[in-house]
């Protein structure tokens, strides 16, 4: 989301602090917050019927809470969003997605559960979530009795679980540390377990329909992931060994064994010109 210089929303709650969110900036009990100044953004609390929303800001090393009210709860959704994404310096903000982002990525998965009862957990993604980092498949389950929502990226596997008390509880594993993904089925629902070096995760009562989609895709993205390593270092090989052909034939004219036209269309061959 860009800045958005008509952007000004007034927040105003009984026994707490008025605050407005302008384009670059907001205003906190009459004081100004520039947005390079805040350092994390935080969701610490949804609106019900019976409690406000809270964002929570990390300004310096001080936690500041901005509330809004039920009556507010649409202003107060584009206010987190607007935050999340413009938080920061230039180089934080290229590198964070919007909730609306992360929405559309969701939407578009081929596969996906009924993700109702996980809203908390989709709400933190923009916080957890790289620039660069694409979700590939999503699914849900159990772990220890709790509901977890797992997905695969370009870039590793994560396994969420925001508790009721607003405790969020995240794994994180890379693609390249993953040593097996396997599963089993029982009835209708099945069970997905992933090695990474000695230790074992598994989340249960996982729809088979995601399962097998996730299953599949995590493997697809390992072998994405490991070709994009490799080839970097074959990229740096043919340089380097261009360029020893290059100097070659460029001694050789020098020499007198080729004309400078005949180094010319050699020069071109290597080059792919």
């Amino acid at each position: 989301m860009a800045i958005d210089n008509n952007m000004n929303l007034t927040f105003k709650s009984a026994f707490q602090k008025t605050w407005t969110l302008l384009s670059d900036r907001l205003i906190y009990d009459g004081k100004e917050i520039l947005f390079t100044e805040i350092k994390d953004v935080k969701i610490m609390g949804k609106v019900t019927i019976a409690t406000n929303g809270i964002i929570q800001l990390i300004v310096g090393n001080k936690p500041i809470n901005l509330v809004y009210t039920k009556k507010n709860q649409n202003a107060g959704e584009i206010a987190i969003e607007y935050l999340c994404k413009n938080y920061g310096n230039k180089e934080d903000r290229g590198s964070r997605k919007t909730l609306s982002e992360v929405q559309t990525e969701i939407d578009n998965l081929p596969f996906k559960d009924n993700l109702k009862s996980l809203k908390d957990e989709i709400k933190e993604l923009p916080f957890i979530l790289l620039g660069d980092e694409n979700i590939k498949a999503m699914t849900s389950g159990l772990t220890n009795g709790s509901p977890w929502l797992m997905l695969c990226t370009n870039k590793r596997v994560l396994h969420i679980d925001k508790k009721r008390n607003r405790e969020l509880q995240t794994t994180d594993i890379p693609l390249d540390r993953i040593n097996s993904i396997s599963y089993s089925k029982k009835g209708i629902f099945g069970k997905i377990s992933i090695t990474d070096g000695a230790t074992t995760r598994e989340i249960e009562n996982v729809s088979l329909i995601t399962m097998n989609s996730f299953i599949d895709t995590v493997n697809k993205e390992k072998e994405l992931n490991k070709e994009a390593k490799m080839n970097p270092t074959t990229q740096v090989i043919n340089n380097v060994s261009t360029a020893d052909e290059l100097m070659k034939y460029k001694q050789l004219m020098d020499m007198g064994v080729l004309t400078p036209e005949e180094f010319e269309v050699k020069k071109k061959e290597l080059l792919g010109l």
